[in-house]
C-alpha cells in the first residue's frame, strides 16, 4: 500500500544518520579484520556484503526460538524518556516477539496469525456489503509460477512483478478483480530441481462464471498456472491466508507442512525471503486504499493488546511520546522483577546457542 513520506527534523536526520554511519563502519572493521576479503571486488561490495552479515547476525540475535521470554518498553528517540506510561506514571511493558517467519517458536508463530488474522478480518469487513451480500462468499483461486529449485531474490521479484503485471491487465482489459491475494509455497523434496512451487491465493468479489474462463485466458498469456478453487466463507479464507502469511505453509492433513526453517538455512532465507512483501491488496481507489490503511494501523495498534504484561492498554492511541511530543521510539528491552506473563502466553520448551541483544527496533511509523 502506498504510504505518505515521513518528514524529519533535523536532529532526526542526524540521529538516522549517525545510525548508518555505525553500520558502515562496523563492516569497516570487519575489512580490517580480515584484509584478503576485499581481493579482487569493488569496496562498495565488499561493504554491502558485510552489512548483509552483520544484519543477518542481528536477524539472528533477535529471533525468538532458543532464547528465554524478553520484553521491552518504548523508549523516545528525541528526550531518551518513556514513550508512554500507565496512570501510576510506570512505563507500560510488552513481551517481545521477533515476528520474524522463520522463527519456529510457537509463542511467537501464535502471535503473528493472531495479527494477520486481525488485519484479514479488517479487510475483509471493509464494507457492510462485503460482510452481508451472499453469504459473505469469496471467490478462492490460486495464481503461481512454474515448480523450480530453490528461487533467488531477483526470481522471487520477478515472480511478483508477473503476477501484478496479470491483475494489472485483467484490471483494465475485462473487469476490476477487488479483494487481496497472498503469497504461498508448496515445497516436495523429491522432486529433484522442481522443489519449489510459488504462488498466490487470490480472494475477490463474487463475478460472473464467463469472468473465470478470462481469468484462466490470462493466466496463460502471462505464462502463469491458474488453479480454480470454488467459492469460500470470509472465516475460512481468513484462517487459511492467516497461517500462511505467519510462515507455515503445506497442508497438515497430507503431511505436507513445514515452515522455512524446516527447508532452508538462515542465510538462505536471509538472501531470498528476508523482508519480503507476503500480502497485497487489489481494486481498492485512492480513498479507499487510504480508509483501509487507517483502519489496519488501527488494528494493529489494538494488537499491541496481544503481548502487554502488566496494564491494560490506554484508551487513545498512543503516538507521540508523552514528554516531548516525537513520534520516534525504540523497543528497549528491560528485566522485570516480578515476570507477569502476557494473555497469549503458553509453555515455553528451553534452548540455547544465540545471543541476547538490546533491543532497538524502529517505531513503526518511523
Amino acid at each position: 500500500m502506498h504510504t505518505s513520506p515521513i518528514l524529519l527534523n533535523s536532529s532526526q536526520t542526524k540521529l538516522i544518520k549517525e545510525q548508518s554511519d555505525r553500520e558502515i563502519q562496523t563492516a569497516m572493521g570487519l575489512i580490517e579484520n580480515e584484509p584478503d576479503f576485499i581481493v579482487g571486488k569493488n569496496i562498495n561490495e565488499v561493504i554491502k556484503e558485510n552489512l548483509d552479515n552483520y544484519h543477518l547476525k542481528q536477524m539472528l540475535n533477535n529471533i525468538c526460538v532458543n532464547q528465554e521470554p524478553r520484553f521491552y518498553k518504548k523508549t523516545c528517540r528525541d528526550c531518551n524518556g518513556d514513550f508512554e506510561h500507565d496512570d501510576e506514571g510506570k512505563p507500560i511493558t510488552y513481551q517481545y516477539f521477533c515476528e520474524n517467519p522463520f522463527c519456529k517458536s510457537e509463542d511467537c508463530f501464535t502471535y503473528r496469525q493472531r495479527i494477520f488474522k486481525k488485519l484479514l478480518t479488517g479487510f475483509f469487513n471493509f464494507y457492510p456489503a462485503w460482510r452481508n451480500k451472499r453469504n459473505n462468499r469469496w471467490v478462492h483461486f490460486s495464481i503461481g509460477a512454474e515448480r523450480q529449485s530453490l528461487p533467488t531474490r531477483k526470481e522471487l521479484i520477478n515472480i511478483n512483478k508477473r503476477v501484478k503485471a496479470f491483475v494489472k491487465d485483467y484490471n483494465e482489459t475485462f473487469s476490476i478483480l477487488r479483494g487481496c491475494y497472498i503469497r504461498d509455497f508448496s515445497y516436495d523434496q523429491i522432486k529433484e530441481g522442481e522443489e519449489w512451487f510459488i504462488h498466490f491465493h487470490f480472494a475477490v468479489r463474487p463475478m460472473k462464471q464467463e469472468q473465470f474462463i478470462e481469468i484462466q485466458n490470462l493466466a496463460i498469456k502471462h505464462k502463469l498456472l491458474y488453479n480454480y478453487i470454488g467459492f469460500r466463507k470470509s472465516e475460512n479464507l481468513i484462517n487459511y491466508f492467516a497461517k500462511r502469511c505467519a510462515g507455515k505453509f503445506g497442508h497438515e492433513q497430507f503431511k505436507t507442512n513445514f515452515m522455512f526453517a524446516d527447508v532452508l538455512t538462515s542465510q538462505e532465507y536471509f538472501d531470498i525471503f528476508h523482508r519480503s512483501r507476503k500480502i497485497y491488496f487489489t481494486g481498492l481507489k485512492q480513498g479507499e486504499i487510504k480508509r483501509l490503511r487507517n483502519c489496519l494501523e488501527e488494528i494493529l495498534h489494538k494488537c499491541e493488546a496481544f503481548v502487554l504484561v502488566n496494564t491494560e492498554l490506554p484508551t487513545n492511541r498512543r503516538t507521540t511520546c508523552q514528554h516531548c511530543g516525537s513520534k520516534l521510539f525504540l523497543k528497549q528491552e528491560i528485566k522485570l522483577e516480578e515476570r507477569k506473563p502476557p494473555p497469549n502466553e503458553i509453555k515455553r520448551d528451553q534452548y540455547s546457542g544465540f545471543e541476547i541483544i538490546k533491543l532497538v527496533a524502529q517505531s513503526k511509523n518511523d
